[in-house]
């Protein structure tokens, strides 16, 4: 019936949304766990505290659940802990878990093709 189509519309829709919101490249990140290959590109980045006022917090990045690399990124006013920025590689299906941090910054290293 109409409803049927409208469904299926409706659908192709949120579909065409999701697609448009995989190509754009998510650059800042609020505290959560992202999913590399879905939420961010697989690649190369430099990470670092959108705002530096903030205090920072811990970013871990796991493979398979096993905690592959852990940062503490920490702002201007943290003078002794943690690091202003890292540079990671991201893989496929890697999760990407931030804690305490208001917005994280990704910037994609320009691959020498």
């Amino acid at each position: 019936g109409l409803g049927d189509v409208y469904k299926r519309q409706a659908y192709y829709k949120v579909k065409a949304i999701v697609k448009y919101r995989e190509n754009k490249k998510m650059n800042k990140l609020s505290a959560g766990m992202w999913i590399v290959g879905k939420d961010i590109e697989p690649g190369k980045y430099k990470v670092h505290l959108t705002y530096p006022r903030e205090y920072g917090g811990t970013i871990n990045i796991l493979t398979y659940n096993f905690t592959d690399k852990s940062y503490f990124l920490s702002g201007e006013e943290a003078e002794d802990i943690g690091v202003k920025e890292f540079e990671v590689e991201l893989k496929e299906n890697q999760d990407f878990i931030i804690h305490h941090i208001y917005s994280v910054t990704l910037d994609k290293e320009k691959t020498s093709q």
